[in-house]
């Protein structure tokens, strides 16, 4: 869990960096919550599957699922983005982590290993 938590946080951290066009900064912002309360839930799932011990694993596939599906979301987005085109302050970090940045495909590998 631990993992997982460092790694949204990554994601997240690194999506505040970008500075994105004005109109797709709310979209940003919309995609970067839904990870931060996709994670809540799976924290949530996480601890009551430790807790209780008639709780069922089933339970922890939404919660995970959903994680997955706005991790990629996000990750998808921060990729449409222009490579240094005009954001907020005239420029888009973007550029600099073009070359380090993960493919879905390359992501799915990462979180199934996790």
């Amino acid at each position: 869990m631990k993992a997982i938590v460092i790694s949204c946080r990554n994601i997240t951290e690194d999506a505040e960096a970008i500075d994105p066009p004005m109109e797709l900064e709310n979209s940003v912002l919309d995609a970067k919550d839904k990870v931060s309360d996709c994670l809540g839930d799976m924290m949530s799932a996480a601890k009551g599957h430790a807790t209780y011990k008639t709780f069922n694993v089933e339970l922890l596939e939404d919660p995970a699922s959903d994680l997955t599906n706005s991790v990629f979301a996000l990750v998808d987005l921060l990729n449409s983005l222009p490579v240094g085109g005009g954001g907020n302050s005239g420029g888009n970090n973007v550029s600099q982590y073009a070359n380090d940045a993960m493919s879905v495909d390359e992501l799915k590998v990462l979180l199934f290993i996790l």
